[in-house]
């Protein structure tokens, strides 16, 4: 399950017209793989797969799956534009590890596979009583 569409890579990670000649597709499996390489991070504190999610999690997929495409569509290091989207790349690591390790905790997180004894009220009482 992917964190992030088509439509919020190139709001959060690519400008369009990086995108003009990569199909759909290709677009669609970055975001896949890139929500995969967070998914490993993700395990280490939480179950998966996520039913909720903040805006922090789809900024970080996007910022890796732009540099995943831009890898495929080639780029140019000396340009300022693929320099910022390898250090976006970077950072989501960062971010990632720090989820992993416990130092950061992701906005509105939760799993999708509900539990026993994952926050649930319990209640219980002594024998009926015939009232």
């Amino acid at each position: 399950m992917a964190y992030a569409i088509r439509s919020q890579l190139t709001q959060l990670g690519l400008p369009t017209g990086a995108l003009t000649d990569v199909a759909d597709a290709d677009q669609d499996a970055a975001l896949d793989a890139a929500s995969a390489i967070l998914d490993g991070y993700l395990r280490k504190r939480y179950s998966l797969p996520l039913g909720v999610y903040g805006d922090d999690l789809t900024g970080h997929t996007c910022a890796i799956a732009a540099w995943i495409v831009l890898k495929t569509r080639g780029f140019n290091p000396e340009d300022p534009a693929d320099v910022a989207i390898r250090m976006g790349y970077d950072d989501a690591i960062k971010w990632a590890e720090a989820v992993a390790a416990g130092k950061v905790d992701p906005q509105s997180i939760a799993d999708a596979t509900p539990g026993a004894g994952k926050g649930i009220a319990e209640a219980w009482s002594d024998d009926e009583r015939g009232w």
